[in-house]
């Protein structure tokens, strides 16, 4: 019998990864001090934000094509929006302050780098346990 292909599980771990990356990134850019790691990490965050929606999209159609249902499953969504909205919002945001040279681009972004990456490891988090802990979206 053939499976059923689940997309979401693959689409969410691009979000996370780019993320949480682009938060060492930039951790590591203030250690170092060093502007091209800083400029990594916006690009980091820049691909997180948008494959962030993907994930999000892929989420909620399996959710409807499943009839998932879980107490969790509400949480973990508040969260992947979340982490959608810090990651889109801050786009508009950092591009605003680039455009006009703002010299509080650097704090902005730290802030919202760090804000994304816990957003993103946090909605992991009750994904993953829906997943291994009540088989949620398992598909036999």
């Amino acid at each position: 019998m053939d499976m059923p292909m689940t997309i979401h599980p693959v689409a969410v771990h691009f979000p996370i990864a780019l993320f949480v990356a682009a938060a060492g990134v930039e951790i590591g850019s203030r250690i170092f001090k060093s502007d091209a790691w800083h400029r990594t990490a916006v690009h980091l965050f820049i691909l997180g934000a948008l494959t962030a929606p993907a994930a999000v999209f892929t989420g909620l159609g399996e959710e409807e094509r499943l009839h998932l249902k879980h107490p969790l499953l509400e949480k973990h969504e508040r969260l992947g929006f979340l982490t959608t909205g810090i990651g889109i919002g801050g786009l508009a945001v950092l591009w605003w302050l680039n455009r006009n040279r703002r010299p509080i681009f650097r704090v902005v972004f730290v802030f919202l780098v760090l804000a994304a990456a816990a957003a993103a490891v946090a909605t992991g988090y009750f994904g993953g346990r829906m997943v291994y802990e009540y088989g949620v979206g398992v598909v036999h």
